[in-house]
């Protein structure tokens, strides 16, 4: 049981990177989920490019041979386009060298092409519709005001984008919590117990974190040999991170319902209401920063102070020096 929770963990690191979903369809189609994508310069999209809740580049050189899609994002096309361009609440961009061989629709916000770029379809950008004029008095004339609705609609349909990608994370960041109370819930526990029960020594140790980490990553990067190992630092960092918020959640989770009801709360509806809790409460103006990093700072130090939830915070640490002499003896 332990090496199959041990395998779940490494695929839980593993995944962890790969949060934006990246899929290949059965025509060489690519959707990508919650994530800024760049298409570099010699590579081709057999197929139609679908983003959703992500800005996307397309550097020279790059080829897309079907149409291009976004959902709350921009577009900074230098590369090929075989079909149509539909931006739906961000901006399109086209470089000079640019080619779109079919049309370029933006519902929401703007269409720009620099000189030298090759559009050969129709350009269209703004509302699907017109908003009507208010009345106004013919004395002094006043310039037309449609415009004015159109940058609000484009304003609105960005503030849209950016809360889909807003509730995107936060549905990824609960799923991963019910994930780790399912297949790992000792280690997760365990992590929430340090935090409730050794708070300063929490705390004091995701301090230190903050400060151990970018110097030890910067020694590793600056030795070249060493980049892959500072890359894999930085892995278990932010694992550490993703960690440490989820038991906090949990830890949230459990005081609420134990708050509102008699019986022990069940782990997997606590994880997911604490987590979900915490990060709406990020998105609060100036409160949820400091909130957040104070969560971050404390639930990070009890994964650190606990060995990824592996040693209760009254357990002494193992005396590694004396088991090697007695076994030495």
């Amino acid at each position: 049981m332990k090496k199959v929770k041990w395998l779940f963990l490494l695929v839980f690191v593993s995944l962890l990177a790969a949060v934006p979903v990246l899929a290949d369809g059965p025509s060489g189609d690519v959707v990508i989920w919650g994530d800024d994508y760049t298409l570099r310069s010699g590579q081709t999209v057999q197929g139609d490019l679908l983003v959703y809740a992500g800005n996307v580049v397309l550097e020279a050189g790059s080829k897309v041979e079907r149409n291009v899609t976004l959902f709350g994002g921009d577009l900074d096309a230098a590369g090929e386009i075989g079909g149509d361009v539909t931006v739906w609440g961000g901006d399109i961009t086209a470089r000079s060298g640019a080619v779109i061989r079919g049309q370029v629709v933006s519902v929401g916000g703007t269409v720009s092409s620099e000189t030298g770029a090759d559009i050969r379809g129709q350009e269209w950008q703004g509302l699907p519709f017109r908003v009507p004029n208010p009345p106004t008095p013919p004395i002094p004339p006043r310039p037309p005001i449609v415009s004015r609705y159109q940058d609000w609609g484009s304003r609105w349909w960005q503030h849209v984008g950016a809360i889909f990608r807003s509730a995107f994370g936060v549905i990824v960041l609960t799923v991963l919590g019910l994930l780790v109370v399912v297949f790992i819930p000792r280690h997760t526990d365990t992590v929430a117990e340090t935090i409730a029960k050794a708070p300063l020594q929490s705390f004091l140790t995701g301090l230190a974190a903050w400060i151990v980490v970018p110097v030890v990553a910067a020694v590793l990067i600056i030795t070249i040999c060493l980049s892959p190992v500072a890359a894999l630092w930085l892995l278990v960092a932010a694992v550490a991170l993703l960690f440490g918020w989820i038991a906090a959640g949990l830890l949230l989770g459990v005081r609420i319902l134990r708050a509102v009801t008699d019986k022990e709360p069940n782990p997997v509806p606590a994880v997911a209401l604490g987590v979900l809790i915490l990060s709406l409460l990020a998105f609060v103006p100036c409160v949820g920063l400091l909130l957040s990093a104070v969560v971050l700072t404390w639930s990070m130090g009890a994964v650190a102070y606990s060995f990824f939830g592996t040693r209760a915070y009254n357990e002494p640490p193992p005396k590694i020096l004396s088991s090697t002499k007695q076994e030495r003896s």
